[in-house]
């Protein structure tokens, strides 16, 4: 895998990852995921055969959306790994930080610096510096989000210009906020749902399955876990999400650790606001 140095200018904003020691072994693929994988593989093997034909470039763009927590941002550094490319990332907190008025000139330097490099690039919550026009408040904004979403347009327009060779990808909780224009600027749109009990259950086990072989590699003694336990716990939690999920697995291991000799059980705290 190719490295891609970012310039000194912009590593505020890029975090450059490489992503070949993903671990594939817990990480859970599902057939959406698995579809949109291969359809984005597509339009990165079909793109050239496009441009010949109607003489316009097809940029590999997606929109993915869903609930939080389904596993948007991973399943884009799954894609890095399977396509041995860099993983861009766009730090959006960090664009935001800065002063008003600015935002759209760090975003046009992004991009033109991206713009050749095959990668994956990442825009994650991008619901949250491009809304429909007209939902913010100048007064509290400037109109600056207006103005970012216009500047996004733009670079979408100048990808397609340019022929570029990245595979782009945004994420979004919130699909349904997003500037419809330049919602269309995306050649793939799909949705990421949360796991359904049975893929959940598949999922634990895969991960449970990983830990255990991590666990005879440091020669510690392995889980034992009931496999009713885990399909009360996907049954009873059934809008967990992934990320969730993760985390309550973590926390009980975590509380395993302390007493080996017990049965591995899995639950779930409820969040109390």
């Amino acid at each position: 895998m190719n490295s891609i140095l970012i310039p000194d200018n912009l590593k505020d904003y890029l975090i450059c990852e490489d992503c070949s020691d993903f671990n594939v072994n817990n990480y859970f693929k599902t057939a959406r995921t698995e579809e949109i994988k291969e359809e984005i593989i597509r339009t990165k093997e079909k793109s050239d055969i496009i441009q010949n034909i109607i003489k316009k470039s097809y940029p590999n763009t997606t929109l993915l959306y869903g609930p939080a927590g389904t596993g948007k941002t991973t399943f884009s550094r799954y894609l890095a790994h399977e396509l041995n490319m860099p993983f861009i990332y766009v730090n959006f907190a960090k664009i935001f930080s800065g002063i008003f008025g600015k935002t759209t000139s760090v975003i046009n330097e992004i991009f033109e610096f991206v713009w050749d490099k095959e990668c994956i690039f990442m825009l994650d919550e991008i619901d949250c510096i491009s809304q429909e026009r007209g939902r913010e408040s100048d007064g509290a904004t400037g109109g600056e989000i207006s103005r970012v979403t216009i500047t996004l347009m733009q670079c979408f327009d100048m990808l397609r210009s340019k022929k570029s060779p990245l595979i782009l990808i945004s994420a979004t909780n919130r699909v349904d906020i997003m500037d419809k224009a330049l919602r269309s600027r995306f050649s793939i749109v799909k949705e990421v749902p949360t796991l359904t009990s049975e893929e959940k259950n598949n999922f634990i086990l895969k991960f449970l399955t990983d830990i255990n072989e991590k666990l005879k590699e440091n020669n510690m003694t392995t889980l034992r876990y009931n496999h009713q336990n885990i399909q009360d716990y996907c049954t009873r939690g059934s809008r967990i999400s992934q990320r969730n999920v993760e985390m309550d697995i973590m926390r009980n291991l975590a509380k395993w650790l302390d007493n080996t000799n017990e049965e591995f059980l899995l639950d779930h705290i409820k969040e109390e606001l």
